[in-house]
């Protein structure tokens, strides 16, 4: 229910008998609680891709070839001929996922593991959240 100054009233008492806890800051605790181990992948995602951003793209790369992209993100890699992942990420349109599969593509064999491991663990991630949101 909203008081007069628009804040909403506190919540009931905490578990442990303390002081009611304000409706906005239970929120909050209650999405860094339950986005926690999300928030944390996602954090590991971009550092090591910020590890990577070094890397570089070999000249004449035929990003067609690259399967995951779309139509879109070839043109605009194809056009750009970025010389690194940096230069690619720079480029309006171009997805952390589009990225990931750049890198895996020019990281050779190793590197296209790696990309199979991350799709596997995105498909994985967006069943999970299918399944919260279903609960």
């Amino acid at each position: 229910e909203a008081a007069p100054h628009g804040w909403r009233k506190a919540g009931p008492p905490d578990a442990a008998g303390g002081p009611p806890i304000p409706l906005l800051g239970r929120e909050a605790v209650e999405i860094s609680v339950k986005y926690a181990s999300y928030l944390e992948r996602q954090a590991k995602e971009v550092a090591r891709m910020e590890s990577h951003q070094g890397a570089p793209i070999p000249p004449g790369t035929d990003f067609a070839s690259i399967p995951c992209l779309s139509r879109e993100e070839v043109d605009k890699l194809t056009a750009a001929q970025p010389a690194t992942l940096a230069d690619a990420a720079s480029i309006s349109g171009i997805t952390p996922n589009a990225l990931r599969y750049v890198l895996a593509h020019v990281g050779g064999r190793k590197g296209a593991a790696a990309g199979r491991r991350a799709q596997a663990k995105e498909a994985a991630a967006r069943g999970a959240e299918g399944k919260e949101a279903d609960a």
